[in-house]
């Protein structure tokens, strides 16, 4: 019996110990990171609509244009505007868009102002509009 006892007494001396352990390590972990800083007063948003998709615009001019397994992907000249940019198929005015980025790619071929969403999918294509050059009446004398 005296045996069991021991043994019991033993067991609550290892939970004893194991509880303090934790305890110090919780309490130091606490107070390393030191005291709470007071939170910062958040002001309201004054955006009390939420953004469907986050588009990004650019212009640009088109680099390549290539169609690989039935998608078109798209390449602009522009720090802005890196990487691949898809052209979607069921696009509304996929015809429309497509003739206006073949423009661009010609050589003398105008600037586009391009709408993608988060995943580069191209939304829209429009041409930049050069601006008009305006020659000085000549004088008279």
């Amino acid at each position: 019996m005296d045996l069991h006892k021991g043994i019991i007494l033993n067991m609550r001396r290892n939970w004893a110990f194991l509880i303090l352990i934790f305890s110090i390590s919780l309490s130091s972990h606490a107070l390393a990171e030191g005291p709470a800083a007071p939170a910062a007063a958040k002001k309201p948003s004054k955006n009390i609509y939420e953004r469907e998709n986050d588009s990004k615009s650019f212009t640009a001019k088109v680099r390549v244009i290539r169609e690989i397994q039935g998608e078109t992907e798209v390449f602009f000249e522009s720090s802005t505007a890196s990487g691949t940019y898809y052209l979607p198929a069921a696009a509304k005015d996929y015809g429309l868009m497509k003739n206006r980025l073949r423009k661009s790619l010609a050589p003398q071929g105008p600037k586009v102002q391009v709408t993608a969403d988060e995943s580069d999918k191209i939304n829209s294509v429009e041409i930049e509009e050069a601006p008009a050059k305006t020659t000085p009446a000549p004088e008279e004398f």
